[in-house]
């Protein structure tokens, strides 16, 4: 896995807000803004390119995420990104989160992602949001994402349980 595909998967991280309902019990979901840390490990990736034009390819890369702080868990992503014709790859990943988020309790989410990547200047930009309604446990009814995008801000969310 290159550098710039190992970079591409820490634009991951950042989130964006995304509407919420009302849970089951016909509560108001309350709003957290929780500070937390994250670590990836590749586990995964390539590269596959169109055999009649070389020049096009789209890396692919796993990682596993060990989430502390108001989020704690860990987590798989797999996803792919392109490189544009502005110079930046663009991404998208799909991951599956496993344990706690404080104010909300213990279960499981499904975060839809989406990030840059400058391969010159090593700038990475992105968001994350909660995937309605495809949660487990204490979070399945959990909705929310991140106020800031960039990666080598203190990443911190909004979540809604």
């Amino acid at each position: 896995m290159t550098t710039h595909t190992r970079r591409l998967a820490v634009v991951t991280i950042a989130l964006t807000l995304s509407a919420s309902t009302a849970g089951a019990d016909g509560a108001a979901p309350r709003q957290h803004r929780l500070s937390y840390t994250v670590s990836s490990q590749p586990v995964g990736g390539g590269v596959d390119c169109d055999p009649t034009t070389p020049s096009r390819c789209i890396p692919s890369f796993q990682n596993v995420w060990t989430y502390t702080g108001g989020m704690t868990g860990t987590s798989y992503s797999s996803g792919t990104a392109a490189l544009g014709s502005d110079g930046v790859y663009h991404a998208v990943a799909i991951e599956r989160f496993s344990g706690s988020v404080n104010g909300c309790g213990e279960g499981t989410l499904i975060i839809r992602q989406t990030g840059e990547l400058d391969p010159t200047t090593g700038e990475a930009t992105g968001s994350w949001t909660i995937v309605a309604d495809a949660g487990t446990g204490d979070l399945a009814d959990a909705s929310g994402g991140s106020v800031n995008g960039s990666a080598r801000d203190e990443p911190v969310a909004m979540i809604r349980c």
